[in-house]
């Protein structure tokens, strides 16, 4: 069983939703969140080469998306 509150699985469910969306599909505030949650997590660390590949060029292309 799950000790995820309802509250918590909603959250889950919208960050499942929002990252299977591409980077056109997202709203400029979607963007935002998700690049900084990417951000967040290269400064945690703990990321192995390919995570953080992917954060930094998700970062990049949110970036991108914006000229």
């Amino acid at each position: 069983m799950s000790d995820m509150t309802h509250e918590e699985m909603l959250e889950e469910a919208a960050r499942r939703e929002l990252a299977n969306k591409t980077i056109a599909e997202l709203t400029t505030d979607e963007k935002v969140k998700l690049a900084l949650e990417e951000l967040a997590a290269i400064v945690m660390g703990g990321q192995d080469g390919e995570e953080y590949y992917n954060s930094i060029k998700f970062i990049k292309d949110v970036l991108e998306s914006f000229r």
